[in-house]
C-alpha cells in the first residue's frame, strides 16, 4: 500500500465522517439497530450521546431520506441496501453506514427480536465480538462486516485489524417467522473503536501510546518511538486527541482537556525515513480514552466536593459557584470551545459568589477555578 493511500484511509477510519470547524466535537460513537415489525423494517438510533441532544437523519440506497431518533421504511424487493445514519450533535456530525439484508414489502414478521453484540478488545488491533442477541421461539442466523472489506459468517468470534482506528461494524441477523414462514431480519451496526499499532518500517520502527486520566477533566497522553537499530531517522511526531482539534504536533507527551463527554480514540503518529534508501515509513499508535463524563452536570452533582455549581444547566442568565474550602482570593473564568475566555471573577472573603453571564449561547463550556495552587475544573451547560 502506498502512504497516499494509507493516509486517505486512515483519515476515513479516524474521522467517520465529516465534521464542522467546531473547535472541539463529542465523543460520539453513532450506532443504530433494526427489526422487522409487520411489512415493514424500523429503524431506531441507539447511539450512547452522554448527555447531549442530536438530530438524525437516515439515508437510504434507493436515494430516500427520513429524519428522527426511529423510523420505518419498507424495501420493495429482496436484497442488500446500504444505510446511514447521520447524527449532528453540538455542530458536528457524526455519520456510521453498514450493509442492511432485507426481505420485500410482502414479508411480514410477527416475532420479537433484540439485535445486540458485546465487544472486548483482546490483543494489539483485535476485538473479540460475542452476539448476545434475543429471538424467543426463533432460530436467526448471523453474518458479520468489520468495516474493514472483510466478512464472517460465525455466530461469534475474535477478528484481527490491519490498522487501529474507528470501524463501522455490522451485525446481521435473518430467520423465519415460524407463524407466518416469511422472512424476518435485525441487526445492529456500530462504531467500534480499535486500539492498538501499525508500522510501515517494518520491524525498525515501534509506537506506543497511553491516555491516563489524572483528574479535574484532563487526561495524560504519552507515546514512545523506539528505533531498533541504527537505520531510521524520525522525522516528527504528533497526538491527535479524536475530538476534531489539529493535532499536536513536536511533542510525545502533553496534557489535555475535553470539552464535551463521550468516548475518544487518541493517536501518536510517528514519521521516520530509512536511512539505507531514504524510503519514508511511518508508524501509528492508537488509544481509547476512558469514556468523558460531563463534570458539574445536574441539579448539583458536585456537591460535598471542592468545588460546586448550582444550577447547572443554567436556567436563566447567572449560576451559583461555591468553593467553601477554598482559600481567600479564589477566582474563576470560563472559556468557551475554542479556549476563549468569556468571563472570570473571584471572592475574597465568603466561599460562594453569583456568576452572571448574561447573552450566553446554548452549548457547553469549561470553568475553571483557581483556589491555592489547585486548579478545578468543570463543565457547565446553557
Amino acid at each position: 500500500m502506498t502512504r497516499s493511500f494509507l493516509s486517505s484511509f486512515l483519515f476515513l477510519l479516524l474521522l467517520m465522517g465529516a465534521r464542522s470547524s467546531h473547535a472541539q466535537c463529542p465523543g460520539i460513537l453513532p450506532a443504530f439497530r433494526w427489526t422487522s415489525q409487520g411489512t415493514q423494517v424500523v429503524f431506531e438510533d441507539v447511539t450512547e450521546l452522554h448527555g447531549l441532544s442530536s438530530t438524525c437523519t437516515w439515508n437510504f440506497q434507493d436515494g430516500s431520506v427520513a429524519y428522527g431518533s426511529v423510523i420505518s421504511h419498507t424495501f420493495p424487493t429482496t436484497g442488500t441496501d446500504t444505510v446511514q445514519l447521520d447524527l449532528w450533535v453540538q455542530g458536528c456530525v457524526f455519520s456510521v453506514r453498514g450493509p442492511i439484508p432485507h426481505g420485500d414489502g410482502d414479508d411480514e414478521c410477527t416475532m420479537p427480536i433484540t439485535p445486540s453484540f458485546t465487544t472486548d478488545q483482546t490483543a494489539n488491533n483485535a476485538l473479540a465480538f460475542v452476539n448476545t442477541s434475543q429471538s424467543p421461539g426463533m432460530f436467526m442466523y448471523s453474518g458479520w462486516d468489520f468495516g474493514d472489506g472483510t466478512v464472517s459468517l460465525a455466530t461469534s468470534g475474535t477478528h484481527p485489524f490491519l490498522l487501529p482506528g474507528l470501524y463501522a461494524v455490522t451485525m446481521a441477523l435473518a430467520g423465519t417467522d415460524p407463524n407466518t414462514l416469511d422472512g424476518c431480519v435485525a441487526g445492529l451496526c456500530q462504531t467500534i473503536p480499535v486500539a492498538g499499532n501499525a508500522s510501515t518500517c517494518d520491524t525498525l520502527l515501534f509506537v506506543n501510546a497511553s491516555v491516563t486520566d489524572v483528574g479535574g477533566s484532563y487526561y495524560s497522553f504519552y507515546g514512545t518511538a523506539t528505533t531498533l537499530g541504527s537505520g531510521l531517522v524520525i522525522n516528527g511526531t504528533a497526538w491527535d486527541p479524536g475530538d476534531g482539534t489539529p493535532a499536536v504536533s513536536g511533542t510525545n507527551a502533553f496534557t489535555y482537556s475535553y470539552f464535551y463527554p463521550g468516548t475518544y480514540l487518541a493517536c501518536f503518529d510517528v514519521e521516520a525515513e530509512i536511512t539505507l534508501d531514504g524510503t519514508a515509513c511511518w508508524a501509528l499508535a492508537c488509544a481509547v480514552v476512558p469514556t468523558v463524563q460531563l463534570v458539574g452536570l445536574g441539579p448539583d452533582p458536585t456537591a460535598g466536593s471542592v468545588v460546586s455549581i448550582f444550577p447547572n444547566p443554567i436556567l436563566g442568565d447567572r449560576t451559583e459557584l461555591s468553593c467553601p474550602n477554598c482559600a481567600a482570593g479564589w477566582t474563576w473564568r470560563l472559556l468557551d470551545v475554542t479556549g476563549r475566555p468569556l468571563g472570570s471573577g473571584g471572592q475574597a472573603f465568603t466561599d460562594r459568589v453569583t456568576v452572571y453571564l448574561p447573552g450566553l449561547s446554548d452549548g457547553i463550556y469549561l470553568l475553571e477555578v483557581l483556589h491555592g495552587e489547585e486548579r478545578t475544573s468543570l463543565r457547565l451547560k446553557r
